[in-house]
């Protein structure tokens, strides 16, 4: 199974920029400029607990002799990693992305990312640096086309 990758796309101005979760590699299938995962193979952190005061510890429940933890003044250390998740839930809304058949002969392309952020930011992004034309679905079941950016320059002329 491929590692979800996290990217953050802003349009400028006021606009609160959208963030992205999936592979990198299939939203660059679709828009001209390319993108890259932010979190990367981020290393962990090692961290200081506070100190730890001694206590008891039962081996079994009921355990009438329990034994005794000595002290430790300067704390457990433990391993902190930023980019670590906990199950397999996303953060965000689905969107899905998908080439538009009469306009592409390379056969049907179909994928999905969750996103956090304004729907109508990303259909300006798209509208923008799109390479092909793109039917985006959001989380509702809204339908949007996007003709590719080319195509729409070449009309401003």
């Amino acid at each position: 199974m491929a590692f979800v990758q996290k990217w953050e796309i802003s349009n400028g101005g006021g606009a609160d920029p959208v963030t992205y979760y999936g592979r990198t590699e299939n939203f660059n299938f679709f828009v001209k400029t390319d993108v890259v995962d932010e979190a990367g193979c981020a290393a962990g952190v090692s961290k200081q607990s506070g100190a730890v005061k001694a206590y008891q510890r039962r081996r079994y429940p009921g355990d009438p002799s329990p034994v005794n933890m000595p002290a430790i003044p300067s704390g457990r250390q433990y391993l902190y990693k930023a980019n670590k998740k906990s199950g397999n839930a996303l953060p965000g809304k689905t969107i899905t992305f998908a080439t538009n058949p009469a306009t592409w002969d390379g056969g049907d392309e179909k994928r999905s990312f969750q996103y956090v952020g304004d729907w109508k930011e990303i259909i300006k992004y798209l509208e923008s640096d799109a390479e092909k034309d793109i039917i985006v679905t959001n989380y509702t079941g809204a339908r949007v086309l996007v003709c590719a950016a080319a195509a729409i320059e070449g009309r401003n002329r």
